[in-house]
């Protein structure tokens, strides 16, 4: 099998499993019917997952990153819309590394 082909065959199992992975949640979440406590789980869950994947580079991140995360919360307290957030963040690192060269 070439490259190419074993990295296809990767990518659709690797599409497989998480398209199950959602798809189960789902049916189990359907035939649970949660209550009110996994409910709130289940809502707070992608914030807390965006946080975990944020940390690290901020953590090991210099002036870039920390204005985008700035510009995060400030984006987020006034709009309450967290793509937009996300959106504003991206653009104030991309120009701050761009200054920086």
């Amino acid at each position: 099998m070439s490259t190419t082909a074993a990295s296809l065959v990767t990518i659709a199992a690797m599409a497989l499993v998480t398209f199950a992975t959602r798809a189960a949640g789902v049916l189990f979440v359907r035939a649970a019917n949660p209550g009110a406590r996994l409910t709130r789980v289940l809502q707070a869950a992608p914030k807390t997952m965006f946080v975990a994947l944020v940390t690290p580079p901020l953590a090991h991140g210099g002036p870039a990153e920390w204005a985008g995360a700035v510009t995060a919360l400030a984006v987020m307290g006034a709009s309450r819309n967290l793509l937009v957030a996300i959106l504003a963040a991206t653009v104030v690192v991309a120009v701050v590394r761009l200054q920086a060269g």
